[in-house]
């Protein structure tokens, strides 16, 4: 039997790696000579650095950079030949806060300064995965570690760090600088939102609650986000503006970066469909699997490939929501968390909850 493990990360909780690992490890106890292929996936979000990382053996850079409230904090970026990979959730993402969350503060200035670092070491393209991202700044403090100067209404200059609390009292924009760091270099946003930058379908009113905004902070971040989008001159209703709070806009809009699928792309760099030959079962799973799942997300990705060559895939989740919907697509839909057991629990016990999976499943299949 071979068993193709494509798992995301478990948002929080446990690593694409790790989890692929415990899974695994749970199959092989009770059948010791399946041939089991751990893959290391993400689609643009946390533990992106280390797939793509993986997939084009590149070699991972560390340097000086600031978290979402500007705390110093160690970036880090990929490079493989002449492209370098850099990864959001990993400088200024919303996992490093922890409680400390600060929605009309925190900036994506961090995730700038690494992409310059990028650029020095004489990138010509960067893959920029934004998934995670704790702020809903527009992108505009990575704007301003690219180069970027932003004037106040009062008639200073911003300083560096600009928050979505911020975007309301911008007068006027200056990219000049930003577009010649970038001269020459291709940049490209792997995301898998398809979000406009703002309106209720868009960066704040979608994603902002989850990075502690209340509803009058998602109200002032919206009318932020509306009020940058007539400052640049750009509608910012694009597909994927929207995306890390507005990184994705600034990434198009002033680094002339096209958007991509980060699953797509990731599954790409592996090949993936031929290490899908010869395969019985394919297990792919998430931290949370639910409607949104089949818009894209890795899971649903992974999915279409294995359908081309008719092999059932197994979703293996931590948790499942609209599990009827789920399972018309999947050949099977399995929650590995215990019924009962409280969250914080169920995150810190992730890798014994998929060993225990995988053993029971394996079981059932002898």
């Amino acid at each position: 039997m071979k068993i193709v493990i494509a798992l995301d990360s478990y948002k929080g909780s446990i690593s694409s790696t790790a989890a692929a690992d415990a899974l695994a490890s749970g199959l092989h106890s009770v059948a010791p000579n399946a041939e089991i292929a751990e893959l290391t996936l993400a689609d643009g979000g946390e533990g992106s650095l280390e797939a793509f990382a993986a997939a084009w053996n590149a070699e991972i850079f560390s340097v000086p950079a600031h978290d979402a409230l500007m705390n110093p904090v160690e970036g880090k970026f990929a490079v493989s030949g002449t492209t370098a990979i850099v990864e959001l959730a990993q400088i200024c993402g919303l996992a490093q806060l922890g409680d400390g969350k600060s929605p009309l503060k925190a900036t994506s200035f961090g995730f700038g300064e690494v992409i310059f670092h990028a650029v020095k070491r004489g990138a010509k393209r960067i893959i920029c995965c934004i998934g995670g991202s704790a702020s809903t700044d527009g992108g505009m403090g990575m704007f301003q570690a690219l180069g970027g100067v932003i004037r106040h209404k009062n008639g200073t200059r911003f300083a560096d760090g600009i928050g979505g609390g911020g975007l309301a009292d911008i007068a006027g924009i200056d990219s000049t600088i930003l577009k010649r760091n970038l001269a020459g270099i291709e940049v490209i946003t792997a995301s898998d939102v398809i979000s406009p930058l703002y309106g209720k379908s868009g960066a704040a009113w979608v994603f902002a609650p989850q990075k502690g905004a209340d509803e009058s902070m998602v109200t002032a971040l919206d009318g932020g986000l509306r009020h940058l989008s007539t400052i640049a001159g750009d509608t910012a209703q694009t597909p994927g503006d929207g995306a890390a709070g507005g990184v994705g806009f600034a990434l198009r809009c002033f680094a002339g970066a096209r958007t991509v699928s980060g699953a797509e792309l990731l599954l790409d760099a592996l090949d993936f469909d031929r290490r899908l030959n010869g395969a019985d079962f394919v297990m792919t799973g998430e931290g949370r699997s639910d409607s949104q799942t089949l818009q894209g997300k890795l899971p649903f990705k992974v999915l279409e490939a294995a359908k081309r060559q008719n092999i059932p895939v197994i979703l293996v989740s931590g948790a499942i929501v609209d599990r009827d919907l789920l399972e018309r697509h999947f050949a099977g839909v399995y929650a590995v968390t215990p019924e009962g057991m409280p969250l914080a629990e169920a995150l810190r016990r992730s890798a014994e909850n998929l060993f225990n999976f995988g053993r029971d499943w394996m079981k059932q299949r002898r």
